[in-house]
């Protein structure tokens, strides 16, 4: 049985509601609403306090006396709509049922998916170290991460690293299933994060992404997608190449990943004969970048490009073939406007220093490739011509099929992975590192990347429900499901669990990943039994 309000339309007055008692009852197989008793006019029902009368003799019937706003008192406020979402994802992604069969057969006496889920969470929501994480959780309804305590998040980040060739083997299986993407091409960059405690194991001084030479580093690598979503990760020595680098990930991927048909995408930075030839035996055809100013053939490769054909705009691929090797030289117009005008700037600051015998910018790569000593230091005007011929432009190496233009813009999606590792060192914190030994290293970065693929994931799944111009929707969307809260009430010894009112921004948000917004009304649960 249930209520239920009827419309009376009245030509000349106001419509008229009506308030009624009905059950559904099925006829012939069909549901249909019986009209038990019609309680009369919903308005009239309310000024005479009978609605009030009803509510509390029904009240005394199921043993709990009708509360009045009086009798209340809220107890806590906690933020319920993204731990919420996110929960709802890491499901999605079966990320609970891979945790929860590692967690059962080293017999885990502690919920470890819900430990590791603990500190992806907070990497997405509101970065912090592991300490700092035990009063956060206390900020957010999530009943499961009750149970967790300091001890368990690392006893998680130790067992983590064992697993999680298994687990990136997995998640990236179930991220295929959930999104439908193909693999046919993959992307691989590298990045630096440094540390304030010494060199130590993996913490190793080398080339440094951070502008930090004078600090320990470690080097994390990840494989991507071409949409942007996470593969793989790994954490190398901090002196590691690049190209070293690039080869154990190769090598890896057709290890654990065994795809044959795809194309892998790498900057300047990964090139070097060794990586042509481990790229030919692995069958792997590849597009990666060329170091232009290191390479003699490249003044040949410039000299012969032809007629720029536009394959976007601020992108322009002329193709060369030299020495058997297939060459693409793109140009990017609007990079050339901006490198003269950089380059204006320079040879302006210099000529001044130079007039006045300073040397204070010799020490700068930047001012010293324009110099030359003859007698006294000197612009050389044959370098800055140079310089000119490569404004705007980078050149490819590619031994694949693709039409010049497809290979042009498959490169390009390489700001991709750049920007997930701006994510991974900002929005979700790989920095501050507050961990010295290599294996709580090695899992926070696994944490940090868990993040990233649930972000990743949901990035994917609103440019394909919105387009590709959909970034500020996102931010918004989420920011209102961020302002969906639970609240604890109590009252005549009663307890009471509330969401607030999702904003109607947020519903969007649910949709888009295929969920429903929490439910008004709520029991908080056990914390959840492992598998």
């Amino acid at each position: 049985m249930f209520l239920r309000t009827t419309v009376r339309k009245n030509k000349n007055m106001p419509d008229a509601k009506y308030l009624q008692l009905v059950e559904n009852t099925r006829v012939d197989g069909k549901v249909q609403q019986k009209l038990l008793l019609s309680l009369g006019r919903l308005d009239d029902l309310r000024a005479s306090g009978q609605l009030d009368r009803l509510h509390e003799q029904l009240a005394a019937f199921t043993g709990r006396a009708a509360l009045s706003p009086d009798s209340l008192s809220a107890d806590w406020s906690r933020e319920f709509g993204l731990p919420y979402l996110y929960a709802g994802i890491w499901k999605q992604l079966s990320l609970d049922r891979i945790l929860d069969r590692i967690g059962a057969s080293r017999r885990i006496r502690f919920d470890f998916s819900e430990a590791v889920f603990c500190m992806v969470l907070n990497r997405l929501l509101d970065p912090c170290s592991k300490l700092s994480v035990t009063s956060w959780k206390q900020r957010v309804h999530h009943p499961a991460f009750e149970g967790i305590e300091l001890q368990h998040l690392y006893r998680a980040l130790d067992l983590l690293i064992h697993d999680m060739d298994g687990i990136e083997e997995q998640l990236f299986a179930a991220v295929r299933k959930q999104l439908g993407i193909p693999v046919d091409l993959v992307l691989f960059d590298t990045t630096s994060t440094y540390f304030e405690s010494p060199a130590d194991d993996v913490r190793q001084y080398g080339h440094s992404k951070d502008s930090r030479p004078d600090r320990p580093q470690v080097i994390v690598g990840v494989l991507m997608t071409r949409e942007g979503i996470p593969i793989a990760h790994y954490v190398f020595d901090g002196n590691t190449a690049d190209v070293d680098a690039f080869k154990e990930a190769l090598q890896d991927f057709k290890t654990r990943f065994g795809f044959e048909r795809v194309i892998m995408v790498a900057d300047r930075g990964m090139t070097g004969s060794k990586v042509y030839k481990l790229l030919d035996s692995l069958g792997y055809p590849y597009i990666l970048g060329v170091r232009m100013r290191k390479l003699k053939a490249m003044t040949d490769v410039l000299a012969r490009a032809g007629e720029y054909r536009t394959a976007r705009k601020n992108l322009k691929v002329a193709e060369v073939q030299h020495e058997d090797q297939r060459y693409l030289v793109c140009l990017n117009e609007e990079e050339v406007i901006r490198e003269k005008k950089v380059r204006s700037d320079v040879l302006e600051r210099l000529e001044r220093k130079l007039q006045d015998g300073s040397l204070s910018l010799v020490g700068s790569s930047a001012y010293r490739k324009y110099l030359r000593l003859e007698g006294t230091l000197q612009l050389d005007e044959s370098k800055v011509q140079d310089e000119e011929r490569y404004d705007g432009i980078y050149i490819l190496r590619t031994n694949t099929a693709l039409g010049m233009e497809e290979a042009a813009l498959a490169y390009r999606d390489l700001w991709r992975i750049e920007r997930g590792f701006r994510k991974l060192k900002s929005g979700l914190d790989l920095r501050p590192v507050y961990h010295r030994k290599t294996e709580r290293i090695c899992g926070h970065v696994a944490v940090c990347f868990l993040a990233l693929v649930l972000e990743s994931y949901v990035g994917y799944r609103f440019r394909q429900k919105h387009g590709v111009d959909c970034a500020e929707l996102q931010r918004s969307t989420l920011g209102a499901v961020g302002r969906i809260h639970a609240i604890r009430l109590e009252g005549d010894g009663a307890e009471y669990y509330l969401r607030t009112e999702p904003p109607q921004e947020s519903l969007a948000a649910f949709d888009t990943l295929g969920m429903k917004p929490p439910p008004k009304r709520f029991m908080p649960g056990p914390a959840r039994k492992q598998v």
